[in-house]
């Protein structure tokens, strides 16, 4: 992405109602976009995006039957299952200990 585009998007994403998870996951769009590490895979994207094995979204589209998770009854939102879920404690200290390493 060029410079200027990225300062563009960098001065109209607070303004823009949606993609508010997007903007909290990223951060600092510059720095994200910079970054010498990470590529950016379809799991990523459905991450970042929301519209993934996510039962929210999946809820939505009516190709799911409920919105909770699965494992423990809570919102299956992206947030959720990153960061909240017991079921995958283990998968996040798997991640965590790897990104550490970068």
């Amino acid at each position: 992405m060029r410079s200027g585009r990225l300062t563009c998007f960098h001065m109209i994403i607070p303004w823009v109602k949606k993609g508010a998870w997007t903007r909290e996951l990223i951060g600092d769009l510059k720095k994200w976009h910079n970054r010498k590490h990470g590529e950016v895979d379809r799991w990523i994207t459905q991450a970042l995006s929301g519209h993934g094995v996510f039962n929210t979204y999946l809820f939505a589209i009516g190709k799911a039957p409920r919105e909770e998770c699965y494992f423990c009854g809570e919102e299956d939102t992206p947030r959720h299952a990153i960061f909240e879920c017991p079921a995958c404690t283990d998968l996040r200290s798997v991640a965590q200990g790897a990104s550490s390493n970068v």
